[in-house]
């Protein structure tokens, strides 16, 4: 039983987190708000354009694709904001492995981070093999045919038909690339994504010119597929939107993380949904879906229409986006495994950098593995188990923003005032002399006073607009409304009170005198109104797959269902009625519950319409995570004992305790 105990506590222990030691890196601070944008578009528009459009509309969803990418990019962007919020809080480049481990967890923060591992490891590898495609049929399929002359074999569908020699090549050159700055691989990759980008343009206003509505109602139809295709080509989708990841990544390198994370990521989105609606809008209507390929998708496609030189023009503007997508997959994983090993989790040595402040063994092994896994695995298997890691991690991100908002302790880092200064000896910020005083009257008013301290220079302090001012113009008071004037009714205040209170984003009208300050209460109360919603939501996702198919059989899923979307109505009504922390952040996820609930609804539900088979190869490389961790993470981990060594914490405002 003590062992179990002890297990327990170490799967379940959390990082300590450091008002001050979030604001240091071991990076340099080089990266703008423009540069953030174009490394989290530069990164996914490629292979969503010229691989993802065309495989979803082939294999998964037909012409109803664009509904794919209309539900993957909603979801996206809920989870982005839920995203955004947590980058400024924690700005750290682990992304979602740190946000997991400062609140959930070390088990499930190793989980989430290996599986950010393996997913943009994937996305690489398709790119790679994507760029060599174009690449071949731009010279009229010469290396294919001597490939398959020389070297092939016969192993499972998991793996290709042949060696892909090129595609393990750009992998390799790729992951050297890795190696320079950070500035100089964002203004690479911003430069190839705008030459892929007027390719895309052009591309574009072709297929709106070849536009074919019967190419939509022709049978089968729309949902070609049913709307069950659609729900699986959005989770396949959903690996284009991981340029939101990208740009939380790049927190350590950018010179104002806290103001410039939470705008890039939304916009990141955006830019994304713009770019792959125009592309696969105009690849499904002036194209027949039924005759994309494989291989070159698009260029191909075009070729039918007699678009002259379209094979080397698109292909041309495939191979630009490809390899920026390629370089920007192959930036997260070495960050990712550089905080891992800060924490002592895996081996020291992946978290050494260079002299240019980027990781050097961390980056070379994870070209190495892109570069097998390119060489070997098949190109449909890569896309399957690319867009796993994705939707759990922008699962995660939901639950993690409820998991801070409802607790009684404030998580990450605060909007700072401008007069604080943080390098006094005693850890307490000074107090100014035109700072406000919050003054407790005997009759249980409270009074913000003002004094100003300048008038024998001649200046003049300008406090905000008070209430009470005294005739030498030196001392300033306003009256708060938290404790009722005299005279009037304690609910009317308690209503006035709950009415201007920033904490009541929910959309939900609380009853008078509520409580307003979350207190460990509340705090257990949200918790297990969460997991009932998690665990109604999962039943619900469940039964929606397994839905049989003859109507006489369907009243036991038709009973579970209502069940289920009446414990999520009621549980995610109960979690709007608890108080919420006010910390003033730089940027708050807006409508919270309802806009993280809403995400982690459409993610479950995306999660559970991506095939099975994908979800076994999944668990087999979390399997191999698990193995490290519990044969070295967990007795390495810097975090692993508070007998062992002593843990400092630091509150936002820097008081220890």
């Amino acid at each position: 039983m003590r062992c179990c105990r002890e297990l327990l506590d170490a799967i379940g222990r959390r990082q300590p987190w450091d008002a001050r030691s979030l604001q240091q890196t071991d990076f340099r601070r080089s990266l703008s708000y423009l540069d953030l944008v174009g490394l989290g578009v530069g990164s996914c528009a490629g292979v969503g354009v010229y691989v993802m459009s065309s495989h979803v509309t082939k294999n998964e969803a037909g012409p109803s694709s664009v509904l794919s990418v209309i539900l993957a990019s909603v979801t996206s962007l809920l989870a982005g904001l839920c995203h955004a919020e947590l980058a400024g809080r924690l700005p750290r480049a682990g992304t979602g492995y740190t946000y997991c481990y400062v609140t959930l967890g070390e088990l499930c923060a190793f989980v989430v981070g290996w599986g950010m591992i393996l997913e943009h490891i994937l996305t690489a590898a398709v790119a790679a093999k994507a760029w060599g495609h174009y690449l071949d049929y731009m010279i009229n399929d010469t290396l294919t045919d001597e490939m398959d002359n020389l070297a092939s074999w016969q192993l499972p569908d998991t793996f290709s038909g042949h060696p892909d020699v090129l595609a393990c090549v750009v992998m390799l050159v790729v992951s050297l690339c890795s190696f320079l700055s950070v500035k100089v691989f964002s203004v690479l990759t911003f430069a190839f994504t705008i030459l892929s980008g007027f390719v895309l343009m052009a591309f574009v206003c072709v297929g709106y010119f070849h536009v074919q509505a019967h190419n939509w109602t022709q049978p089968p139809g729309f949902f070609a597929h049913g709307f069950s295709g659609t729900l699986s080509g959005a989770a396949l989708l959903m690996s284009v939107f991981a340029g939101l990841d990208h740009v939380a990544a790049a927190s350590q390198e950018t010179r104002e993380p806290s103001r410039h994370l939470p705008s890039a990521i939304p916009v990141t989105s955006s830019l994304l949904f713009v770019v792959l609606l125009l592309a696969t809008s105009a690849l499904t209507l002036s194209c027949p879906w039924q005759d994309l390929t494989e291989r070159a998708p698009i260029a191909r496609a075009f070729e039918s229409k007699g678009v002259y030189a379209a094979n080397h023009v698109i292909g041309a503007g495939a191979l630009f986006g490809l390899l920026a997508t390629a370089m920007g997959r192959l930036y997260h994983p070495p960050r990712i495994l550089h905080c891992m090993a800060g924490d002592g989790l895996l081996p020291a040595c992946l978290g050494k950098t260079s002299l240019a402040s980027t990781p050097v063994l961390g980056g070379l092994l994870t070209g190495m593995v892109a570069s097998v896994v390119a060489l070997t695995l098949d190109f449909s298997c890569l896309i399957e188990m690319s867009a796993i890691a994705t939707v759990v991690q922008f699962l995660t991100s939901a639950v993690i923003v409820l998991h801070v908002r409802y607790q009684p302790e404030p998580v990450g880092l605060c909007k700072e005032y401008s007069d604080l200064d943080l390098s006094t000896d005693d850890g307490l910020p000074p107090l100014r002399a035109e700072s406000p005083k919050l003054l407790l009257m005997a009759n249980g008013d409270l009074h913000l006073h003002y004094q100003n301290h300048n008038s024998s220079t001649g200046l003049q302090s300008k406090p905000p607009s008070p209430r009470s001012r005294t005739s030498n113009q030196t001392e300033f008071m306003e009256t708060s409304a938290l404790f009722p004037a005299t005279g009037e009714d304690p609910s009317a205040a308690c209503r006035r009170v709950a009415r201007s209170g920033s904490n009541f984003s929910s959309l939900v009208q609380l009853s008078s005198c509520t409580k307003l300050v979350p207190d460990l209460a509340s705090w257990q109360t949200t918790r297990y109104l969460l997991l009932v919603f998690l665990l109604a939501n999962t039943c619900l996702a469940a039964t929606s797959v397994a839905w049989p198919a003859e109507a006489e059989s369907a009243w036991w899923a038709v009973t579970l269902a209502c069940v289920s979307v009446a414990l999520l109505v009621a549980a995610g009504l109960g979690i709007a009625r608890q108080p919420q922390n006010d910390v003033r952040l730089y940027f708050k996820a807006p409508y919270v519950p309802l806009l993280p609930l809403l995400s982690v609804v459409l993610c479950t539900m995306l999660l559970a319409a991506l095939p099975a088979v994908a979800w076994l190869r999944f668990a087999v490389w979390t399997g191999l995570g698990l193995i490290i961790y519990f044969v070295y993470g967990i007795r390495k981990s810097v975090n692993r004992s508070q007998d062992d060594q002593e843990v400092v914490l630091f509150d936002i405002s820097n008081r220890t305790y």
